[in-house]
């Protein structure tokens, strides 16, 4: 084959050569293209990697920087409950400084006519003293009898149980034999010494009539009074208070008018000091300014909190309930029981009276600063409660360290807490306090007990019901309502099933005095407030429609129909509190209660029940 012919076959080898060398550069150009891409694939992967180094490192500096702020507000707020613990001890002990004072100087005085009496005595008498064996004291007089001044006239006295017994000697005739409490002196600043001198006497007048009487029987009971509870049994003897269905209650026979113009009062003052009155239902006696003074004195000595009770309130959840917090605080005081402590080693069941006496002081003494750190918790941002101060009585300290330093809110909560403090014993509240003490759980517990049944909708949280009612009612009608408007208000009410709450009672069957009371401080103090001149139209409009309804026993209202609108008069607008309030002074009544059922040895509360098969046997109808 000459080159001619070959020239094509080189040409075709050519062309294929060529496609082959644009093959490999296009081949080789993508190779490059996807090196290129992987190498910025690697290096994307590897920016990522430091960034998520970089992440998770910045992750660790916010968690620790997130736990020094943690760290940083525990310390804040444990500087803070240092701070609040320092001002309650140092004032603690400026009260306890200023008693120690004070008793120096009783002690000095009553040395000093000790010194000059037994002098006397000695001179005129021929007194001495001698200690004779089982640690008598003989106690001798001579000059008595004028026909032989040298012939000794003689007694021995010596402690038993707590009581000083005198002891007559076996010549001596005509000396009685008589036991007698230390310092029993009606007109004594000293409440349990009064107290002491009464409760022999009380015990010997249950004794006789109990034996006198014991089986007579003083009311029946009807199958409705089962089921209903337990409404009209005469079952309880309450020696505090008593209520009336036509005069309302009565604190040891006195009525609220008598009460709110013969117990002391604050200086400058018109309404009650609870102090008097529960001076007055522990011993049945209207106290003197002195007495109630002494009693003041005496809770704000005993008012300082435990560090573990200041603690846990500051921790409660902002959505627990006020009266939650409360009771929970009260059961954590129990840790605080001198009856429990002294039930625990062994004390004579005739003491029993007198450490339970002295837990309810304590007690009473610390609820106002329980209740005022729960109020400042809840409402007022966690501010610190002010320390007490010794120049004010109890409701004062109680209204300053809730806040609130309007002269009328104090009197309003004298008022308060006076009027609300004792209900007979057959309320829920005051039942359930007997009930759970007379198994004699501590004061503590046995209040706690009394305060859950206190936050009960049909007890204690009847005001901010009928708070609720009277705001949905403005909301429907307006600010000007007319009667007409109330009377058809009223009357939808009660066709949908509900009631008017502020209305009727279980046992009252006229207007409660406790309403009265208040509408009378309301027209004194807030006479143009449009809510208090709602309630006082309510009070003319809705008595005449449950009268002609014909269903309730009782149409006039009742203490929770008028609390509320004062309260909000005077800023306290925490519907969810007032329950708080009422339960700081039911306290007044449920202790006094308390010390008598001990004091008298009432034996635990355990009725008779029945089941209905067994009901319908007894009556006849198996």
């Amino acid at each position: 084959m000459n080159i001619i012919e070959e020239i094509p076959q080189l040409k075709s080898m050519l062309s294929q050569a060529l496609e082959k060398v644009d093959k490999w550069t296009t081949e080789d150009k993508q190779t490059g293209v996807i090196r290129k891409h992987i190498i910025a694939e690697i290096e994307n992967e590897n920016n990522q990697r430091e960034l998520l180094d970089k992440a998770s490192q910045l992750k660790k500096l916010q968690a620790k920087l997130a736990g020094l702020n943690g760290k940083m507000n525990c310390q804040l707020h444990e500087k803070n409950l240092m701070i609040q613990e320092l001002e309650y001890a140092t004032q603690s002990i400026n009260n306890e400084q200023e008693s120690l004072s004070e008793q120096e100087q009783v002690v000095e005085k009553k040395l000093k006519e000790f010194t000059y009496g037994a002098e006397l005595f000695r001179d005129r008498l021929g007194l001495t003293f001698k200690k004779t064996h089982g640690n008598r004291l003989q106690v001798v007089f001579t000059c008595i009898d004028h026909k032989d001044p040298d012939s000794p006239f003689y007694f021995y006295v010596q402690v038993e149980d707590g009581k000083y017994i005198r002891r007559q000697h076996p010549q001596n005739k005509n000396s009685p034999d008589v036991s007698v409490r230390q310092g029993s002196s009606a007109s004594s600043t000293n409440l349990k010494e009064v107290l002491a001198a009464i409760i022999p006497e009380k015990q010997q007048e249950v004794a006789e009539f109990r034996k006198k009487h014991g089986k007579t029987k003083v009311g029946e009971v009807t199958v409705d009074m089962m089921y209903g509870g337990m409404r009209g049994i005469k079952g309880l003897v309450t020696e505090t208070s008593v209520l009336d269905p036509d005069e309302g209650i009565r604190f040891r026979g006195y009525s609220i008018p008598e009460c709110q113009k013969l117990l002391p009062k604050a200086p400058g003052g018109e309404e009650p000091l609870p102090e008097g009155l529960f001076w007055l239902l522990l011993t049945g006696k209207i106290p003197t300014q002195q007495q109630a003074a002494a009693v003041t004195k005496e809770w704000n000595q005993r008012a300082s909190l435990p560090n573990h009770v200041i603690t846990m309130l500051h921790n409660f959840p902002s959505n627990l309930h006020p009266m939650s917090q409360f009771s929970a605080a009260i059961t954590a005081l129990n840790s605080e029981s001198k009856f429990a402590k002294a039930y625990s080693e062994g004390v004579n069941k005739k003491l029993y009276w007198e450490y339970t006496y002295e837990d309810s002081m304590d007690l009473i003494a610390k609820l106002p600063t329980v209740a005022a750190i729960i109020y400042r918790n809840l409402y007022r941002d966690g501010t610190s409660v002010c320390p007490i101060d010794t120049n004010k009585d109890w409701s004062a300290n109680f209204a300053a360290m809730l806040g609130y330093d309007n002269p009328e809110f104090t009197e309003l909560l004298r008022l308060y807490l006076t009027i609300h403090s004792d209900h007979e014993g057959g309320n829920v509240s005051a039942h359930t306090c007997h009930l759970v003490g007379s198994a004699l759980s501590d004061p503590y517990l046995s209040f706690a007990a009394g305060m859950n049944g206190l936050a009960g909708p049909l007890h204690g949280l009847a005001n901010q019901e009928v708070l609720v009612w009277v705001t949905k009612l403005r909301e429907t009608l307006g600010g000007d309502v007319t009667d007409e408007q109330l009377r058809n208000f009223i009357w939808n009410t009660l066709k949908s099933g509900q009631v008017v709450p502020g209305y009727g009672h279980a046992v009252l069957r006229k207007t409660d005095p406790r309403y009265i009371c208040q509408q009378e401080f309301a027209k004194k103090h807030l006479p143009n407030d449009p809510l208090f001149k709602l309630v006082a139209q309510l009070y003319k409009v809705v008595p005449d429609i449950l009268i002609e309804q014909g269903k309730a026993k009782n149409p006039w209202p009742n203490v929770d129909a008028h609390s509320g609108v004062l309260l909000q008069y005077y800023g306290m607008k925490e519907m969810n509190y007032y329950t708080v309030l009422f339960g700081v002074s039911r306290a007044l009544g449920v202790l006094s209660s308390l010390i008598w059922d001990r004091a008298l040895g009432l034996p635990i509360e355990r009725p008779k029940s029945f089941d209905t098969i067994n009901l319908r046997k007894a009556v006849g109808d198996a």
